[in-house]
């Protein structure tokens, strides 16, 4: 099962170039680029990874990532924000919508990998004691 992530940012030259890299790396890339555009992508086709900017007119991107927590979803959804901002307040804001990384637009092209990597493990660990806890009521 290949993961889902969907991108949202409005700036589109910023979704062009990570879908190119994090589509390469095996992953299934959906873009959004505003927020309530994202929230209809995650009924209508989920994504396990939400990669969003906190900086967009309309929803932002702490809003979009408190709404999409008040959802209910299937699985787990992963959200990572990417964004300029970087000050140590802005990670605690990110993190207290409901963010679980934090990565700033210069982030390099592998690290961004890794932390989808990392999430990628965390769900399929979230998804497997689903299924042992169905099976050993």
């Amino acid at each position: 099962m290949t993961t889902k992530v969907l991108l949202v940012d409005d700036d589109e030259i910023v979704l062009g170039y990570l879908s190119l890299f994090i589509g390469a790396a095996g992953y299934d890339v959906v873009r959004a680029t505003n927020g309530q555009d994202a929230l209809t992508a995650m009924q209508q086709d989920f994504a396990q990874i939400v990669m969003l900017d906190i900086g967009m007119p309309g929803m932002d991107g702490l809003e979009l990532c408190r709404a999409i927590r008040r959802q209910t979803h299937s699985e787990y959804v992963y959200i990572i924000l990417h964004t300029s901002r970087d000050t140590d307040e802005d990670f605690l804001e990110g993190v207290d919508a409901g963010a679980d990384d934090y990565l700033g637009k210069g982030t390099p092209k592998a690290r961004i990998i890794g932390r989808l990597n990392t999430a990628q493990r965390i769900l399929s660990y979230e998804r497997n004691l689903k299924i042992s806890r169905a099976q050993n009521p």
